[in-house]
Parts: structure tokens; C-alpha cells; sequence
């Protein structure tokens, strides 16, 4: 009788291992690792619009706490200021950043908030379009401070994500509402699951 028992608990035992590696670990476990591609644009009602693509990797160091890793490179499309029908605007920049924050939520539904440091390039060409064309070229590297929101939902390997990402720094130029949130959608893929 000992012996069916012994079994048939080592029996559970090797099933019930078997089938946690088949699973990946939810969006807060310690472990869970993933990659995000997106593309958005400059804040939400911002105009002109200045699309961009974004990549994240997250590593959760611990229970709720992860490190992440992110990189933008944006480029405006449209040229003319709606409001100035003359003023002619080219904005490109680069950022890359690191970052640590909590993680939130459900197996289906995760919430993120990083404080995000690093560095950013930022380029801009500015004319009045006349026939003199008066024009001014700013070209800047400067450090970068700034929080990021991260959205997941879904279950399985792969799944969307939402962002938001507003800069901080420099102060003045936050102040002045000068600098350039952006807002993207994706997809993510887990990398640590097994099937």
C-alpha cells in the first residue's frame, strides 16, 4: 500500500514539473524576460507629427522589479507647422536609455513604471520658407532623464503593448513643454518560454 502511494506522489511529482516548463512565467515573476518592437508618434495630440520606432528589453531582476532597456530613433514626415503656414520644420532624434521600475497586474494584464536615464541626439532644421530662406540648424547630445509607462496584455508568447514615454530632462525645456513625449504601439514576445 506504501508503495502505490510513494508512486503514485512521484508520479504527480514529475507531472506537475513537466507541465511548469511547459509555462511561461507571468509578466512579474523573477525570470521573465521579454522584447518589444513598436512604432508611435510624438505625444498624443501633438501636430506636426513625428513618427517613431521604439525597441524594449525587459528583465525582471526580482518579484515586480525589472531593469529595462530602451532605444527610439524618430523622424518628422510632415515638414509645415499647421499653425504657421510658412515655418519649416525637419526634427530627428535618437535615444537610448536604461532603466529600473515596478511591474504590476495580472497574467493577462501587466502595468510597468520605469525611471529611464541615458542619452539623446537631437537634430533640428528650422527655415522660414521665403525666397532668403532664413534658416537655423540645432544639433545637441545631451543627457536624458525621463519615466516610461508600459502596458502588456495578453496571455501567450506573444502580446501587444502600449507606451507612454515623457522626458524630464533638461528642466527648462520640460517647463516649456519643449520636450518630445512619444506614444507607441506594438507587439512583444516573451523569451523565456518554453513550448
Amino acid at each position: 500500500m506504501n508503495k502505490h502511494i510513494s508512486l503514485a506522489i512521484l508520479v504527480l511529482a514529475i507531472a506537475t514539473l513537466a507541465s511548469a516548463q511547459n509555462t511561461a512565467p507571468s509578466y512579474i515573476d523573477k525570470g521573465f524576460s521579454s522584447l518589444e518592437f513598436k512604432v508611435g508618434k510624438n505625444g498624443l495630440l501633438q501636430v506636426p507629427v513625428t513618427p517613431n520606432v521604439n525597441v524594449l528589453y525587459q528583465k525582471n531582476i526580482a518579484k515586480h522589479l525589472s531593469v529595462v532597456f530602451y532605444s527610439e530613433i524618430a523622424k518628422s514626415i510632415f515638414n509645415t507647422d499647421p499653425d504657421q503656414k510658412y515655418l519649416v520644420l525637419n526634427n530627428f532624434w535618437w535615444r537610448e536609455t536604461v532603466g529600473i521600475g515596478g511591474t504590476f497586474g495580472r497574467k493577462s494584464l501587466n502595468n510597468n513604471l520605469f525611471l529611464m536615464a541615458g542619452g539623446n541626439y537631437y537634430r533640428s532644421h528650422t527655415y522660414v520658407d521665403e525666397e532668403l530662406k532664413p534658416e537655423l540648424i540645432t544639433a545637441k547630445l545631451r543627457p536624458e532623464l525621463g519615466l516610461l509607462y508600459n502596458l502588456k496584455w495578453g496571455k501567450k508568447r506573444v502580446y501587444f503593448s502600449f507606451q507612454h514615454y515623457i522626458p524630464l530632462y533638461p528642466l527648462n525645456l520640460f517647463f516649456a513643454r519643449e520636450l518630445t513625449k512619444t506614444t507607441s504601439l506594438g507587439v512583444g514576445f516573451k523569451l523565456n518560454q518554453r513550448e
